[in-house]
């Protein structure tokens, strides 16, 4: 928007039911080195915008969210629990379509969380 240039990192989010999902990071978040994505770590992402596009969802990490690589939520306990019984190693549901990241995506978009987006499927 304002003539600066950003840089931009697609990762692919999953929970214990086996829903994935493409979310978009943007600036700084995206230019975080690749070793703190290595060993697929259980993060937690606040203030994603999820958009409907050529029959897949995906996500922008708007500004004002955050991204934690070191949640202590029971839902985290969960999603690491999932991963070392199996989920590792288990086929994941894709919610997002190949090239829907990003900053192509049209139409409306509502804040909400991974379970309402598995719901809205």
């Amino acid at each position: 928007r304002e003539g600066k240039e950003l840089v931009k990192r697609e990762i692919v989010v999953a929970d214990h039911t086996a829903a994935s999902m493409q979310v978009t990071l943007w600036g700084e978040r995206a230019q975080q080195e690749d070793k703190v994505f290595d060993g697929n770590p259980v993060v937690h992402i606040r203030g994603v915008l999820v958009k409907e596009w050529n029959g897949g969802r995906s996500g922008s990490l708007l500004e004002a969210g955050s991204l934690n690589f070191t949640p202590t939520s029971p839902e985290a306990d969960k999603v690491r629990q999932w991963w070392a019984q199996g989920g590792s190693a288990q086929g994941l549901t894709a919610l997002s379509q190949d090239g829907a990241g990003g900053g192509g995506l049209r139409g409306a978009g509502k804040a909400c969380t991974l379970a309402e987006v598995r719901k809205a499927a």
